[in-house]
């Protein structure tokens, strides 16, 4: 008789209109439908989706067992999470929770995935209940061995209790557009000539400061490349200090980018740009290169899975080093991409679904 695991699959709603999926979201969904394409011989899965506007989402229609839960008032609404899905969602092995933290019955069998471990910077609220979750928990997985020692050493839980394995890329989302689709999107949004481009740029740890300030440095020497920003609301400070470069065109802000468009703004850039102080698994990176194109990235985040050929390693809020890689890429154009093409290849759900199978079975 199999056994089930059931996954708290949160981000399953549908995204804002026009909108990026991002990180927790957009790992869920991927992780989710691999592993009902595996249909594993020893488990079976069963998702819900803790919010209101899940059941408009097509997950509705995936072959697998799927609750619904949303109570009004957040604090409310996660405290009776547990004793709602002990008595609602059915007898289930192993639940598992993917948002780095949750309330969790006391005699709940769990697991939990952990991005990263921003959340320690945050409020003593937040902050206990990630410690509490990660420390009573069966087993956590983790998306980079650097995120992995990270929380070794920031929530203090042995390192055998840990397991890595790797995000992948959808090559059915993820590709190189065409030249033509690349030159209608240019002209949509008015990019003029080449340009860079900086995705997921939101949180603080995101530096889009830093981006900014070595752009602004960078464009005093060259009077024709853009830069293209997703950030839906650019701080005041950033829309003041750079009035210029935004009147010129040569910085542009989009306030939403749908998937497609995310796939042929990587396609056309010299490069991406993702310089994070904190990340667990940079997806543009790899999203990048499955487009095509090469990265500038903070090395000690993202060598374990951004080789040295395809990406220019800059030192964390520096804003000079950033600048001269922005240069570089003027200069030198982007490198092989066939071979960008085949590294980024090797990052595939299947093997992330897989490598959570292992997982399961170890704490089921």
């Amino acid at each position: 008789m199999k056994q089930k695991v059931l996954i708290r699959a949160a981000g399953l709603q549908p995204p804002k209109k026009n909108s990026y999926r991002s990180g927790v979201p957009r790992s869920n969904i991927e992780l989710i439908k691999a592993l009902i394409a595996l249909n594993d011989s020893d488990l079976d899965f069963a998702i819900y989706c803790p919010t209101f506007s899940s059941p408009l989402y097509h997950c509705q229609d995936w072959p697998i067992e799927h609750h619904w839960y949303g109570l009004p008032g957040k604090k409310y609404h996660i405290k009776l999470e547990p004793w709602w899905r002990e008595h609602f969602m059915g007898k289930h092995d192993l639940v598992h929770l993917t948002e780095n933290a949750d309330y969790f019955g006391k005699k709940e069998k769990f697991v939990v995935t952990i991005h990263d471990t921003d959340i320690m910077n945050r409020g003593n609220f937040e902050k206990n209940l990630f410690l509490d979750c990660a420390q009573k928990s069966k087993g956590i997985i983790t998306c980079s061995e650097y995120s992995k020692m990270d929380i070794i050493d920031k929530l203090k839980v042995p390192e055998n209790k840990v397991t890595t394995a790797y995000w992948g890329i959808s090559k059915e989302m993820f590709f190189p557009q065409s030249a033509q689709k690349i030159q209608d999107l240019k002209k949509k949004i008015g990019i003029q000539g080449d340009y860079f481009f900086a995705c997921s740029c939101a949180q603080e740890r995101k530096n889009a400061d830093v981006i900014l300030e070595s752009f602004a440095l960078f464009a005093k020497e060259d009077f024709s490349t853009s830069l293209v920003v997703a950030l839906s609301n650019p701080r005041v400070e950033f829309l003041e200090k750079y009035k210029g470069l935004l009147q010129e065109g040569r910085l542009i802000f989009l306030p939403y980018v749908s998937d497609e468009e995310l796939s042929i703004l990587y396609s056309g850039a010299l490069a991406s740009i993702l310089v994070s102080s904190l990340e667990g698994f940079g997806f543009p990176i790899l999203e990048s290169m499955a487009c095509g194109t090469n990265c500038i990235c903070y090395k000690d985040l993202t060598d374990e899975y951004c080789r040295q050929d395809f990406a220019n390693f800059v030192k964390l809020r520096d804003v000079e080093d950033l600048a001269t890689a922005f240069c570089f890429f003027v200069k030198n154009g982007k490198g092989n991409i066939q071979k960008m093409l085949d590294y980024s290849g090797r990052f595939t759900w299947e093997n992330t679904a897989k490598k959570y199978i292992e997982f399961y079975k170890r704490y089921i």
